[in-house]
């Protein structure tokens, strides 16, 4: 008798989970399409951004409105790789002066240029990494941190020597 019992709740357990499985699986569109690719995808919270590949209009970046894709309206002036918001700002990499972030008014480089080949926001910190020996004006061996202000180094040699010493 427990062994019926045992088979009902299992029945009845896959006939719950088959809704929450299938649902799960479905992607949906998000609005027209994106032409030439999407190289990055980032949001500030109330809006979806997307880099995307070579534009004869030079429209390299887009938001979703809600309903349509539109331009962020100044673009970078190249076709950017990596998008992030920090600090209220729009980040991106590869732009025609390297690194540049968007206030909402228009594109503003690092002096002296620098490009990075990746950005992230991990714990609120900005990393930039891969490519450069310098940021900023400070020696940086491929990756480092900013903080609104200021470029700051990362010593990597503590993660090399831990990363090595494992047997």
């Amino acid at each position: 008798m427990s062994n019926k019992k045992g088979v009902k709740a299992l029945v009845l357990l896959i006939f719950l989970a088959i809704p929450l499985y299938s649902n799960a699986q479905v992607w949906s569109a998000l609005g027209n399409s994106v032409d030439d690719g999407v190289y990055s995808i980032c949001d500030d919270g109330h809006s979806i951004y997307v880099s995307k590949g070579y534009s004869p209009i030079r429209n390299f970046i887009e938001v979703w409105n809600g309903t349509t894709w539109d331009s962020i309206g100044l673009d970078c002036g190249n076709s950017p790789r990596d998008l992030v918001f920090f600090d209220g700002k729009l980040f991106s990499t590869n732009c025609e002066n390297g690194l540049e972030y968007y206030d909402g008014t228009s594109w503003t480089s690092f002096t002296p240029r620098t490009n990075p080949s990746h950005i992230q926001v991990i714990d609120s910190i900005l990393y930039a990494f891969g490519g450069f020996d310098s940021i900023g004006t400070i020696a940086a061996g491929s990756i480092a941190t900013w903080d609104g202000n200021l470029w700051h180094p990362i010593d990597t040699t503590k993660w090399y020597a831990t990363i090595t010493g494992i047997t």
